[in-house]
């Protein structure tokens, strides 16, 4: 199915849910810069916002990927101490106001942040909610995305190579991120190195690499059939 999105002309929108002010072009920013190219509606949310300066950064990243964005006031790295259901309300509701086909999130398991891990597994509940209901929406395809953890079983390999440039230039937008001794440069060679890692894998220059996630089980136990 992401295959048919990616098409010339396949005007679709997408709802990028995601923890952090940085993991938009981390994550998928070479995928969302390549939908917004194709004329589709590209909304990227990052959950962590409550840093006014990482949220001007965000801004300026998504400029640089052709994409819109908006923030919520939490707080980095606070996520596991909020209700579940908390989130998972706040994002169904942007799930029902943008009507997706495609949301993309961090993996559940293959990651080892635990902002990212409580967001894998809360936007898909969320997007089970969001449909629950005659005004409800339920997006087409979910799908999650690496940071540092490869995803040993990628279900799509994205050829992202034109998309590269706009990719580097939003992630030297996350200034505050690049400050630590330790991060200089990192996040940049991260983005180039598994480009290339991951277009060996797809056979063009740089690719990104998604999983498809399922949609939990929600409903009445009872309406349950009858075994046979």
């Amino acid at each position: 199915m992401l295959s048919e999105f990616l098409k010339p002309g396949a005007t679709i929108r997408t709802l990028c849910v995601l923890a952090h002010c940085d993991d938009e072009t981390i994550v998928c920013g070479g995928l969302l810069a390549r939908l917004a190219a194709n004329g589709g509606k590209v909304l990227a949310v990052a959950l962590c916002g409550r840093d006014p300066k990482r949220r001007e950064e965000l801004q300026a990243a998504c400029r640089c990927l052709s994409i819109r964005c908006a923030a919520f006031d939490y707080q980095d790295a606070t996520l596991t101490e909020i209700s579940f259901p908390e989130v998972a309300a706040k994002v169904a509701g942007i799930i029902r106001e943008e009507r997706p086909d495609l949301v993309i999130t961090h993996d559940p398991e293959f990651d080892y942040n635990p902002d990212h891990l409580f967001l894998g597994r809360c936007v898909p509940f969320a997007a089970q909610k969001a449909g629950m209901s005659e005004t409800g929406h339920r997006p087409k395809l979910i799908i999650a995305g690496e940071v540092n953890v490869p995803i040993p079983f990628p279900d799509f390999l994205v050829d992202v190579t034109a998309q590269m440039p706009a990719v580097q230039a939003a992630i030297a937008c996350h200034a505050s991120q690049l400050a630590a001794p330790h991060k200089k440069g990192y996040y940049s060679r991260l983005l180039a190195a598994r480009g290339h890692w991951r277009g060996v894998q797809a056979g063009c220059e740089a690719a990104m690499a998604f999983r498809r996630l399922p949609l939990p089980v929600i409903g009445d136990l009872y309406g349950t059939p009858a075994a046979i």
